[in-house]
């Protein structure tokens, strides 16, 4: 099929401008989708002159919200993967995080929230990676209260990971950024930080304990 139709993606991406005057971003975003399942369904590589993929980035460089669209979208194909993956494409979904991860445009990673919660990957991995896309800082709300969810659900293997990330979450928040954690979630995580005895994990819930205290966040004081 994708010989067939090879033509009309090339074809789309040269014309990309002209075409979304009269289709709109539905257009843009779609072509993200097709390109990304070819990619990998391992049709073509992920960059190089074979890619197609690549080819689109290029063609929509001046549009980060395309970009977090793709990769949100890429995620929640992740997620509803279950916990089972062709181990074969799982190292195609890390290659890809890896080149949008060297871009490093913080509105495209931001994105990242359904990806922490695909259980085809790692855990490990996935804790690592949003540790690295919270250390670019957070420059939306969107997703917050359901990543904290995630963290605290990967809570009793994981440990020192969900602690790191939920204290590099609080380190971002302020009196403006209007991001709310839950006490649910965000307690039984720092309870487990403060009892740990790796003594950086101790330090990591005092920090994000006392980021949350500065904002008042007094449900967060007594952790009985």
């Amino acid at each position: 099929m994708f010989q067939i139709l090879r033509g009309d993606f090339q074809y789309a991406l040269e014309n990309l401008s002209v075409i979304t005057e009269d289709t709109g971003e539905e257009f843009v975003e779609r072509l993200g989708q097709h390109l990304f399942s070819y990619y990998f369904w391992q049709i073509y590589p992920l960059t190089g002159d074979e890619s197609l993929l690549q080819r689109f980035y290029e063609k929509t460089n001046h549009d980060p919200k395309c970009w977090a669209q793709l990769f949100d979208n890429v995620g929640r194909s992740l997620r509803n993967s279950g916990k089972h993956l062709d181990k074969e494409l799982i190292p195609r979904a890390i290659a890809f995080f890896d080149w949008r991860f060297e871009e490093a445009q913080a509105q495209e990673l931001q994105a990242f929230t359904f990806w922490l919660d695909a259980e085809c990957l790692d855990p490990e991995w996935r804790l690592r990676s949003y540790a690295k896309i919270l250390e670019l800082g957070r420059g939306k709300n969107i997703g917050l209260s359901f990543e904290v969810s995630v963290l605290h659900k990967l809570l009793p293997d994981h440990v020192p990971s969900v602690v790191e990330c939920f204290a590099k979450i609080t380190d971002a928040l302020d009196q403006t950024t209007q991001m709310y954690i839950a006490a649910e979630y965000g307690r039984p995580i720092l309870r487990a930080g403060l009892n740990a005895q790796d003594a950086r994990v101790r330090e990591n819930a005092e920090r994000a304990r006392e980021n949350l205290l500065k904002l008042a966040r007094f449900d967060f004081l007594d952790l009985q």
